[in-house]
């Protein structure tokens, strides 16, 4: 059951952070002062963390034993950044609701959500190890041999 509850909590909360790096992103390059385009920008926010999240699942990065201070889930992170914003960037022109977006934007997107998540996932990695090594531990134990102290571990 914990496990279930971390990976469900870990999803969401990747998304929530994903779309609040997205939408400071947009405060700081606009100080909020294109509010409709806002609404338009954050529904694309939300539609392209359901892409982030998978490129991120097929990388990896969602397994509870996967150490998250490596340099490797810091790739996996930036590039689910990049294929997030590669389809953003798709949804934003091609359906023409949002004018041309300045690179500059598309670039803060990229550093702040590469940089929260990664810290994310450092700090949710201290928080899932205490909670998985409480009181009934769930990691699994692999038992070789059978010896009379296998036999009396199981």
């Amino acid at each position: 059951m914990r496990l279930r509850f971390l990976f469900i909590f870990w999803l969401l909360s990747d998304v929530l952070l994903l779309i609040a790096s997205y939408a400071f992103a947009f405060d700081l390059y606009y100080n909020w002062t294109k509010t409709l385009n806002f609404t338009i920008y954050n529904s694309y926010s939300v539609l392209v963390s359901v892409v982030f999240m998978v490129v991120l699942w097929l990388g990896g990065a969602y397994k509870l034993t996967v150490n998250q201070y490596s340099s490797r889930v810091l790739a996996t992170i930036a590039v689910a950044n990049l294929v997030a914003l590669a389809v953003f960037t798709v949804l934003a022109h091609q359906f023409a609701l949002l004018q041309l977006l300045p690179l500059r934007l598309f670039l803060l997107n990229l550093f702040l959500a590469t940089v929260v998540l990664w810290f994310w996932h450092m700090g949710f990695d201290v928080f899932q190890r205490i909670l998985l090594r409480a009181d009934p531990p769930v990691f699994p134990t692999l038992i070789i041999g059978a010896t009379q102290q296998a036999r009396t571990l199981i």
